[in-house]
């Protein structure tokens, strides 16, 4: 079987638009493309699910920093993105530290 989970990640690994997009996709309940869904992770953060077969890198209504976290989290073999402001900035290839 293969090995999946959840990637947790900083909000500071996303710009303040990106969340203002997040946020609004989880209390409009509409999707950032046709294939993600984005859920309300208590009061500061989100969860993305992370489709295996869909190719992020060409998704057109996903934002440069999101796609690259997600294609961590997709290299790190998960199923899921979690974004908490609680969590500690991780330095990782690919990633950028943004501060609001």
């Amino acid at each position: 079987m293969e090995k999946s989970g959840i990637l947790h990640l900083s909000t500071a690994c996303i710009s303040q638009e990106t969340a203002g997009k997040l946020n609004e996709c989880a209390f409009k309940n509409t999707k950032l493309s046709d294939k993600f869904d984005v859920y309300q992770k208590g009061l500061y953060g989100w969860f993305v699910p992370i489709v295996k077969e869909f190719d992020i890198e060409s998704a057109k209504t996903i934002p440069e920093d999101l796609k690259k976290c997600m294609l961590y989290a997709k290299s790190n073999n998960c199923d899921w993105l979690a974004f908490d402001r609680d969590v500690e900035y991780i330095k990782a290839d690919g990633l950028k530290e943004y501060t609001w």
